[in-house]
């Protein structure tokens, strides 16, 4: 056990490698034994957790109104120290930090975003969703999952029914269009 020695101002520290430890609750207990032969000791527990937490599932888009775009996504579990926040990344940028299991922003017109959602638990631990790519347009939001089946929500620019539309088939001159712009 390390000898502990106080700092200028009276406060003690030391670090504790938690390294030889499994994941789950660690124990800490640490005794102070005063020069006159007065002692105490005091026990804190620590979570040691090295596990990343599930992907974030169901990432979806639509559009929330005329100008809005809406990202939700189903809640991450992390069975060691629970989970932190959730970051969105958008195009590959900066993660934007989010509390809850949902994020909108106000796109640019006609422009294809690539979106991930990564999930961190309160160790720092990191699991990221796969990526969907929704193209803006005036009133409305396209949304492609990557390597899934097409899924269209619809918001007209009148009116706040949406529209729910399913495809058989597709064709067009543009079809790389939602692909990055390849």
């Amino acid at each position: 056990m390390p000898t502990v020695s106080p700092s200028a101002n009276g406060a003690f520290s030391t670090q504790l490698n938690l390294s030889a430890f499994n994941n789950g609750v660690v124990t800490i207990t640490a005794s102070v034994v005063e020069a006159s032969g007065n002692s105490s000791t005091t026990t804190a527990q620590a979570i040691k957790d090295t596990t990343d937490p599930s992907v974030p599932s169901s990432l979806a888009a639509r559009a929330l109104s005329n100008s809005d775009l809406f990202v939700s996504w189903s809640p991450a579990t992390d069975g060691g120290s629970g989970i932190s926040h959730y970051e969105v990344i958008l195009n590959s940028g900066t993660p934007i930090r989010v509390n809850g299991t949902s994020y909108s922003f106000r796109p640019a017109t006609n422009t294809i975003y690539s979106i991930a959602v990564g999930a961190h638990d309160k160790a720092g631990n990191m699991a990221t969703s796969g990526t969907i790519k929704t193209r803006s347009q005036s009133g409305s939001s396209i949304t492609v999952p990557d390597g899934s089946n097409v899924t269209v929500s619809l918001r007209p620019s009148s009116g706040n029914s949406p529209i729910s539309v399913t495809f058989a088939s597709a064709s067009g001159s543009n079809r790389d269009q939602l692909d990055d712009g390849h």
